[in-house]
């Protein structure tokens, strides 16, 4: 079995919708996010107890997010594009205000950094899939959730 060589241009494309959607999460532009998600778009991440499925709940999953960690920035530390799939190491950091589903009160005002890698695959010009990998162990020691 072969496997055609993927065409830069679609690389390219496809690598420049994830750094405009994970801009668009960062500055809240919710628009651009659940444009760059298809409809049945699926979102594996090992901080959810399941994975979300569809657009507009992702969207609401990111919206969650911001409403948690107002203060939330990031940065893309490298991203990799061959054809319908992109690999996009980054961290996001921020203040925790409100504590999330089953966290306890005391992580509210804990400054967090979160290095994760999203395995993301698109197609026809928007995200299929996203699998996220996350480092829970160095976030829930900043939490204060686990001993150092």
């Amino acid at each position: 079995m072969t496997t055609e060589p993927a065409e830069p241009a679609e690389s390219a494309r496809n690598a420049d919708l994830v750094r405009r959607c994970i801009g668009a999460m960062l500055t809240a532009d919710w628009q651009t996010v659940a444009d760059s998600y298809a409809a049945d778009a699926i979102l594996v991440d090992p901080l959810l107890p399941d994975p979300v499925r569809g657009r507009d709940a992702i969207v609401a999953l990111y919206q969650q997010c911001r409403e948690h960690e107002p203060d939330m920035d990031g940065e893309i530390l490298s991203l990799l594009a061959a054809g319908d799939k992109v690999a996009v190491e980054f961290r996001t950091s921020g203040t925790i205000q409100k504590p999330f589903p089953n966290m306890p009160e005391t992580i509210v005002g804990k400054r967090v950094e979160i290095p994760e890698v999203n395995i993301i695959q698109l197609q026809q010009g928007q995200i299929v899939s996203n699998v996220v990998y996350a480092d829970t162990g160095a976030l829930m020691r900043q939490l204060g959730l686990l001993a150092t």
